[in-house]
């Protein structure tokens, strides 16, 4: 019986294709019988007919990254206001098996503090699935500090965050957003 891997997202489908044509141009050494009996097996598109692969979609790696993100949502606390959010993460992506993560510096602007915040994050996603969780901590011009915390599938997620302004009221805010993963899809368009 044939098994098919259901991508459940934009960024999945474009990640299995572009592996798929990878794998089918790797040498026959690569694809020893060995190390994909120790694997779960499956059948794409991808892969040349009657052939089955592993799971993982690309080799090991390690490169640079990009990520965009923006996204609207609503303050709470002594806000209580719409707030929009724009952000860019460069660092680094590895990508192990059907894993993809990220970490990097942040640069950030949200309609709440209306400054500029500076911070890290780190993501893990899994390919295959398309899901990711990111988490991050910020310190703003205004040495105000603020973490935060998303999930999300291919490149729509959903955001908490809280913002120190003042201790005795932190500002808490939902965003549903976007993300542009643009060091992930280079990768997947060079690997072909």
């Amino acid at each position: 019986m044939k098994r098919r891997v259901l991508f459940s997202s934009v960024t999945g489908v474009l990640l299995s294709a572009a592996a798929g044509r990878a794998w089918a141009q790797a040498a026959p050494a690569e694809q020893s019988t060995e190390a994909q009996s120790k694997e779960p097996l499956t059948t794409n598109a991808a892969a040349p007919a009657g052939r089955a692969r592993p799971m993982s979609t690309f080799r090991d790696a390690t490169t640079w990254d990009l990520n965009l993100e923006g996204g609207y949502g609503y303050a709470f606390g002594d806000a209580h206001r719409g707030s929009a959010l724009l952000r860019a993460r460069p660092g680094v992506l590895f990508i192990r098996d059907s894993s993809v993560w990220q970490a990097g510096a942040t640069v950030e602007w949200t309609s709440i503090g209306k400054e500029l915040a500076f911070g890290v994050q780190a993501e893990y996603m899994h390919i295959g699935l398309g899901t990711w969780i990111q988490g991050g901590a910020s310190v703003d011009a205004a040495a105000r500090f603020g973490g935060m915390a998303a999930v999300g599938l291919s490149v729509f997620g959903v955001e908490a965050q809280v913002r120190n302004d003042g201790f005795d009221s932190p500002i808490f805010a939902l965003y549903a957003k976007i993300r542009i993963p643009i060091g992930l899809i280079v990768y997947a368009i060079s690997s072909r």
